[in-house]
C-alpha cells in the first residue's frame, strides 16, 4: 500500500524554500564553485524541507513519522556538523580537520540513527507517537525520549560555537566578506 498525501497549506513555506536551495545549489554549480561543503549543506536543508513537506501532507502515522525520522533526525541533526567543518575551512582552522577529530564531530548524531532504528525497543528517542487533528490538518505528536534532547543539546553547542567563529573571525576582519559571516552566524542562532 502506498502513502497517501493530503494538501496542506503549510507545503508552501517547505516547498518555496526547497526551491530556494535549489536555485543556489545550482548557480553555485554553474559558477564552478569549490565550497563544497555549503553545496552539501544547500543540498541537506533541501533535503529537510522536502522531508518536512513530505512529512506534514501524510495522512498515516507510520508515513508522517517515516518523513521526520529521516529529515530531522537522519539529515537534518548532521547540518550542524557540517556548517561546523564548513566554519572550520573559511575561518582558516582547516588544521583542525584530521580525520578522528572529523569522527568525533559526527559521533552523536551516527548515535541517534542507530538509536532511531531501534527506537521502539527502548524509546530513547520518542517514547510515544500519535496524530492530532489541529484545523483539519492531521499533525504528528510526540513524546520525546531522553536522548533526543541529548542530541539537540549538541546540535545547539555546535551551531553556536559555528556563530561564535563567525562573529569572532568577522568582527576581527579575518573573512573574505565580513557581512557575510555575521548574517549567516546571526541566522544560525
Amino acid at each position: 500500500m502506498g502513502m497517501s498525501l493530503v494538501y496542506n497549506p503549510f507545503v508552501w513555506v517547505y516547498l518555496i524554500s526547497a526551491l530556494a536551495l535549489l536555485i543556489t545549489f545550482v548557480l553555485s554549480v554553474a559558477k564552478k564553485s569549490r565550497d563544497y561543503l555549503w553545496q552539501i549543506i544547500q543540498l541537506m536543508v533541501m533535503f529537510w524541507c522536502i522531508g518536512f513537506a513530505l512529512q506534514i501532507s501524510c495522512t498515516d502515522l507510520k508515513d508522517m513519522f517515516f518523513w521526520y525520522v529521516i529529515a530531522n533526525d537522519f539529515v537534518g541533526m548532521k547540518v550542524p556538523c557540517v556548517l561546523l567543518l564548513w566554519s572550520l575551512v573559511i575561518t582558516g582552522r582547516n588544521k583542525l580537520l584530521c580525520g578522528y577529530k572529523v569522527g568525533l564531530i559526527f559521533t552523536l548524531p551516527v548515535v541517534t540513527d542507530i538509536l532511531n532504528i531501534t527506537n521502539h525497543f527502548h524509546g530513547l528517542m520518542y517514547r510515544k507517537t500519535w496524530v492530532e487533528n489541529y484545523n483539519g490538518n492531521a499533525v504528528m505528536r510526540y513524546e520525546l525520549g531522553y536522548w533526543y534532547w541529548v542530541v539537540t543539546v549538541y546540535c545547539c553547542i555546535l551551531l553556536f560555537v559555528v556563530s561564535a567563529m563567525l562573529i569572532n573571525d568577522a568582527l576581527n576582519r579575518r573573512l573574505l566578506y565580513n557581512r557575510h559571516g555575521i548574517t549567516i552566524s546571526l541566522v544560525t542562532m
